[in-house]
């Protein structure tokens, strides 16, 4: 089977072609072959990977054979080159030689051809393994930063090696680089021009090295050694140290002569990881004792211990000699073998265990909480598990502490009233918000964390500037207290207090802002109420005052008048002006009665009475005279209870809050409803709403859909003398009166109106536990009269003291008038038996008539007292039935009034006295 062959031939003559391509043929080749003439061309063709050689003529038109060479000669395949002419003389064929042909064969002896082709092709693939070997010993050289130093070692005469002054530094040197290219690599060099690598290399080594060096080769000589082994370090260049690993071959090459191989292989990369790894390990070793961190090693055959560090020993109470060799469990410091068995299937199934809470047991017994770390390590061959334990006892109580107060601190703020509120001064944002918010703001807490501005938002837009002043001025003030109110998403509208507080950093820089927030509209209301209430109180205050002394006018000017008028002939002309004082006489004092009922200040006739008739019969009257497009409905629930009352009162109310009404619906009507119902009234209710007691109540309600009322006039409506009608159209005094009347009664009235919504009153009255009892009706009787007995009338003022004398004297009673009470108590000392009966006032400068009763009586106990006022209080009459003073009688007081009253006490006068 013949060898395939691709041949490159460069041969202007076809025929000579066809010679060579035969011969190769006859020699055993399967010959492929291209022609080429031109340099081009030839080009072209080496372009191409499968020549295997190249056959070129000399001496050729288009080319020549030297230019050929150049040019197959600068292909990097170093492809056979041989010569195949017919005029080629032997110099140029030693030229050509020289130049880089392989061969020539000239075209008359072609039998040369085939032998030729055969050895050049072995020499190329013999030059080709050499070249790749070479490279490869190159490449190996390199990598490995391996120097082989070929040297001859001379001995200069004098003593042998091992001799005491022999001296290795005399040994006379002649190396050679094996490859000083990689050498070069290894190890940078400065070589002197006189000098060579092998030289620099020597002197390179380090000077604190070259006795180490000397010895070993004085040893070696000395004993005969076909070797040595030694470390050093070399300086290359820049001065930069390198270690070397040194292994010589040494062969004896006669008497002081040898032939030397060394090869020093770069270790100092080994060096610095051999350092770097001593110095881990002094590190490791450092960090293993003085970590804070408690360490163990533990051998995973046996799980003994191998090693503990002073952590480890300080948390467990043990000395390390105490459990070195020694098991967990023959120590007692797993209380919980299970907690064990976790960690190590979590290492056997991750390779490690990390961050386990576990529980010890001291030496002292006490069980401690840590978190442990597991890992497998091998130490020196053998398998061992490396334990890091974190002591977190003093945690593990830091955080139940923290449960625990947070625990506390949400059973406070998640079940008070208030809101407790906590921001993040930086971002704005709501840190914690308690449940509360809910109740007052009627928002979920979960919405502050999405919209933080929504608390913003809620704010009343005529308090918002407030608000807005206070939380910028809150860094400087350390907080801010203000109320203000809110809209909540119903439409109502609520008054919140709402205190901040700042938190500060270290460095005082407001890091956090908590706050209360509590709904206080109830107590808003209350202290309205409250101030109303002591407004209605000073106002009684001036009532009495004024009562007293116009009741003292009145009573002159009535007492006069009615004696005038009924000493008079019935033709009188004078009596219509008469008729007229009396008359204007009488709407003063009902004035002041009125004035008295709005301070509470007038004693009602107070009984048990149902207040269905009262209502009754005021529908009946309002009925009457409220037109009829107006839609007036009564509902009384007959299950109401009775109550203690003044039906005429009752009645003006009634009256007052219907007329009200209907002045407030408009012109083409609207709805009236009165009500009447039983209400219980809670403690809870009760505590939010002024002047009510717990227990049943009579709840009277007068509803409208009129106009309403704005907030402003809300506010002020039971004020006396206030108004919103036009002037002459009411005096302002109809709900203070509605107001006295029913606080009188021990009751309470609220009131609840929004403009375009209408108004409801509600009255709140006392019930009685049972039914009311019919009351006697008097019968009319005339005016009893006097018989001459004498009435010792004391009073400091004259006009009042004169109007009484008049009609006590009228009545038939002979009458002694006096303007001072010490001055009454002289007489009546003296003139006692004369004496049937003693009227007198109370107020008086000196001695007050309470003063002079007293010691009336107490000369003469029984004795009948009465007294005549212009204004007495509750509290004042008790005290003067304690005295024993039998009655008393209003200023001013008609005849009718004051006839029976005199007439019944000087009746029973028991002259014993």
């Amino acid at each position: 089977m013949k060898t395939p062959l691709h041949v490159l031939l460069v041969e202007d003559s076809e025929d000579d072609a066809l010679l060579l391509i035969r011969e190769l043929t006859r020699y055993g080749y399967a010959v492929t072959c291209e022609r080429v003439q031109t340099a081009p061309d030839l080009r072209r063709a080496l372009a191409r990977p499968e020549w295997e050689i190249v056959l070129s003529d000399y001496s050729m038109p288009h080319l020549t054979g030297e230019t050929a060479l150049q040019i197959v000669r600068a292909d990097a395949r170093d492809l056979p080159f041989i010569f195949t002419s017919a005029t080629m003389g032997e110099d140029i064929a030693v030229a050509a030689m020289r130049s880089g042909a392989n061969d020539y064969v000239m075209k008359d002896n072609l039998a040369r051809l085939g032998p030729a082709v055969a050895r050049e092709l072995r020499d190329a693939v013999e030059r080709h393994q050499r070249r790749v070997a070479e490279a490869a010993l190159r490449n190996v050289l390199r990598h490995a930063r391996t120097i082989v130093v070929h040297t001859t070692l001379t001995a200069p005469p004098g003593p042998p090696p091992g001799a005491p002054d022999f001296h290795a530094a005399a040994l006379a040197w002649d190396s050679r680089i094996a490859d000083e290219t990689a050498a070069r690599e290894v190890l940078p060099l400065d070589v002197a021009p006189e000098s060579n690598y092998a030289e620099s290399w020597r002197r390179a080594m380090h000077p604190d090295d070259r006795a180490t060096i000397d010895h070993a080769i004085t040893r070696a000589l000395a004993n005969r050694q076909s070797s040595w082994r030694v470390e050093f370090r070399s300086l290359d260049r820049h001065g930069a140290t390198h270690w070397f690993s040194q292994v010589a071959y040494l062969e004896a090459l006669g008497p002081g002569r040898w032939w030397v191989t060394t090869v020093s292989s770069d270790i100092t990369e080994r060096k610095l990881a051999e350092e770097a790894l001593r110095t881990s390990e002094e590190r490791l070793s450092t960090i293993f004792h003085l970590s804070p961190t408690a360490i163990c090693v533990l051998r995973a055959a046996d799980n003994c211990f191998v090693d503990v560090n002073e952590a480890f020993c300080a948390g467990t109470g043990y000395a390390r000699g105490e459990l070195l060799g020694k098991t967990p469990f023959a120590t007692d410091l797993w209380p919980d073998a299970s907690e064990r068995d976790a960690i190590l299937t979590q290492l056997r199934e991750h390779g490690a265990a990390t961050a386990v809470k576990i529980h010890g047991r001291r030496k002292s017994g006490e069980i401690g909480v840590g978190l442990a770390s597991v890992a497998r390590i091998t130490l020196h061959g053998e398998a061992h598990l490396l334990w890091l334990l974190l002591d977190i006892s003093d945690l593990a109580r830091a955080q139940e502490a923290l449960r625990t107060s947070e625990q506390r601190f949400r059973q406070v703020t998640e079940n008070i009233d208030e809101v407790f509120w906590l921001t993040d001064a930086a971002r704005r944002e709501f840190i914690y918000v308690s449940p509360a918010y809910r109740c007052v703001f009627g928002r979920e807490c979960e919405s502050l964390a999405a919209q933080p501005q929504s608390w913003l938002d809620a704010i009343h837009e005529d308090d918002r500037s407030a608000f807005d002043d206070a939380l910028a001025a809150l860094p400087r003030n350390d907080g801010y207290n203000l109320e203000y109110r809110i809209a909540r998403p119903d439409g109502s509208v609520r008054w919140v207090h709402d205190r901040a507080f700042a938190i500060r950093d270290a460095e005082g820089n407001v890091v956090r802002i908590a706050g209360v927030a509590a709904d206080v509209t109830n107590e808003r209301q209350l202290e309205t109420q409250l101030r109303q209430a002591q407004k209605m109180e000073s106002l009684g205050t001036l009532a009495g005052g004024i009562a007293h002394d116009f009741n003292n006018i009145l009573t002159g000017v009535l007492g006069s008048a009615e004696v005038a008028r009924m000493e008079l002939p019935a033709d009188h002309r004078a009596l219509p002006w008469l008729e007229n004082i009396v008359g204007a006489g009488n709407r003063a004092r009902n004035l002041v009665q009125q004035i008295l009922t709005i301070a509470r200040k007038h004693e009602s006739v107070m009984v048990a009475r149902r207040l269905d008739p009262v209502l009754d019969e005021a529908f009946r009257l309002l009925r009457s005279s409220i037109p009829s497009m107006v839609q007036l409905e009564l509902k009384i629930d007959p299950r109401c209870p009775p109550v203690v009352a003044d039906d005429t009162q009752i009645h003006q109310v009634v009256m007052n809050l219907c007329t009200n009404a209907w002045h407030a619906l408009p012109e083409q009507g609207g709805r009236i409803d009165l009500g009447l119902a039983p209400r219980e009234v809670d403690a809870e209710f009760a505590a939010t709403h002024l002047g009510l007691q717990p227990g049943p109540h009579a709840l009277l309600t007068v509803r409208d859909n009129g106009c309403g009322m704005p907030p402003d006039v809300l506010a002020r409506i039971f004020e006396p003398f206030f108004t919103t009608k036009q002037p002459g159209e009411g005096t302002g005094l109809g709900l203070a009166v509605v107001h006295g009347i029913v606080q009188s009664h021990r009751g309470a009235i609220f009131v609840d109106s929004e403009p375009g919504r209408g108004t409801t009153f509600e009255i709140y009255l006392p019930a009685l536990a049972q039914p009311a009892a019919a009351g006697d009706r008097a019968d009319n009787a005339p005016l009893p009269r006097g018989s001459g007995q004498h009435i010792l009338l004391v009073d400091d003022d004259t006009v009042a003291r004169e109007g009484l004398r008049g009609q006590l004297a009228h009545l038939g009673y002979r009458v002694t008038a006096l303007g001072s009470a010490r001055v009454a108590l002289a007489h009546f000392l003296t003139k006692r038996k004369d004496i049937d009966l003693v009227l007198t006032d109370y107020a008086m400068p000196d001695l007050d008539g309470g003063e002079l009763a007293a010691r009336i009586l107490d000369v003469a106990p029984g004795f009948p007292v009465l007294f005549v006022s212009g204004y007495v209080d509750g509290r004042l009459q008790e005290k003067l039935r304690a005295l024993g003073v039998r009655e008393l009688v209003r200023k001013p007081a008609e005849l009718a009034d004051l006839a029976p009253v005199i007439a019944r006490h000087v009746r029973s006068r028991n002259k014993t006295y």
